[in-house]
């Protein structure tokens, strides 16, 4: 799938999604209704796979609940979405049939099948839920152990440092036309781990922020969209997945802002008092580790909320009646 970017992903402060503001970037939108394993991921690839075919620029955006299933299909050229509108992004049209229509994949459901397990079915919910509220609890105690890193770092770090920073990445960033700002994730927690999609972001302007564990560069970033705004430049912010407020990843005009470690790009790190990081030397190292322990568990917790959504979209797969799923699919396809 090109440009696997995430529109939303599991965050510290339970799931977090910039579905609206892409919708709000379409002049049609397609919003896909229906329940688990009716077939939105699939039509989604239809429809990518023949936007493609016509010479589109099409962008796929995948889920971070599964990453190998898709949240939102993005045709640059015609401005159109389709987007997954379920549940925990839901959707709905802000103008009816003028901009965004709704496909409803769960009318192809055999609803008397499916009202026989209603409360297998409930149950199921219910603890894929359950499942998501824990791994948030872990990812929140993560999200304080970094912070606790930063006030370290913070403590560490020369009084002018991120001002220094911020004028020698602006030396390479050239002005190009005038854009707009979109916001996405470039790494997702996910029940396979920490997924990251740099090879979507990065460009051959890239830049590299070179921060300790835990240190945070959102004052860098916060000036660098300043100056964006002000020279209007394309900006696209690339979230931090365990901290949707803070950024892992700037794209400014044509240049990329990093925090991901790269070797042949040009590094810039913040002068540190190196004795205020030894004098804190174990408090660092169990902030790291028990960082990485909680994010350990709380993918372990979102791979078995993932098995449980398996089971429950076997159920509803097994109630589709795919005949009538065709000929909806092909109807919404020949409409694009």
């Amino acid at each position: 799938m090109e440009n696997a970017l995430f529109v939303g992903g599991n965050t510290a402060a339970g799931f977090v999604g910039y579905y609206p503001e892409l919708m709000r970037h379409a002049r049609r939108a397609v919003i896909l209704k229906g329940g688990p394993g009716v077939g939105k991921s699939t039509l989604m690839r239809k429809a990518a796979a023949l936007l493609r075919q016509r010479g589109h620029n099409v962008s796929c955006f995948v889920c971070s609940g599964d990453p190998d299933s898709l949240d939102a299909v993005w045709d640059a050229d015609e401005a159109l979405l389709l987007a997954d509108g379920t549940a925990p992004h839901t959707l709905d049209p802000a103008v009816p049939g003028a901009r965004e229509s709704i496909c409803n994949l769960g009318v192809c459901l055999d609803e008397k099948l499916l009202t026989a397990q209603a409360e297998d079915l409930e149950r199921l919910t219910r603890s894929i839920s359950a499942d998501y509220a824990r791994a948030t609890r872990y990812l929140q105690a993560a999200a304080q152990l970094r912070a606790d890193a930063n006030a370290v770092c913070q403590a560490a770090a020369a009084p002018d440092c991120m001002n220094v920073l911020t004028k020698d990445i602006l030396t390479h960033v050239q002005d190009t036309p005038s854009g707009e700002r979109w916001d996405l994730f470039a790494q997702a927690i996910t029940c396979k781990g920490v997924v990251q999609r740099l090879d979507a972001v990065l460009t051959e302007r890239t830049v590299c922020l070179e921060l300790p564990f835990g240190m945070s560069a959102q004052p860098v970033f916060d000036a660098l969209c300043s100056y964006g705004r002000l020279h209007q430049l394309a900006l696209t912010v690339y979230h931090d997945p365990m901290d949707s407020g803070k950024t892992a990843h700037l794209r400014l005009g044509g240049t990329v802002i990093t925090t991901a470690f790269l070797m042949d790009v040009p590094r810039y790190e913040p002068e540190l008092d190196k004795t205020v990081l030894q004098q804190n030397g174990d408090r660092l190292s169990f902030d790291r580790a028990g960082y990485e322990l909680l994010l350990h568990q709380a993918v372990d917790v979102l791979a078995q909320a993932k098995e449980k959504h398996d089971a429950l979209e076997a159920r509803y797969m097994a109630a589709m009646r795919y005949d009538r799923l065709g000929e909806l699919q092909q109807a919404l396809l020949d409409t694009l």
